[in-house]
């Protein structure tokens, strides 16, 4: 399991930021494979 914050920038609409998080997701399910769930909240300040 993965927790992750990550930053986004505040100009993206809803729909790029769920993009880019599901692409990270993808990318990091490759690198793992062993990784089963990973829980990412986006943020736009920290």
């Amino acid at each position: 399991m993965l927790a992750v914050k990550v930053k986004l920038s505040p100009d993206l609409n809803i729909n790029e930021a769920v993009a880019h998080i599901k692409a990270l997701e993808r990318k990091l399910k490759e690198r793992i494979p062993k990784l089963k769930w990973c829980f990412v909240e986006p943020d736009v300040a920290d």
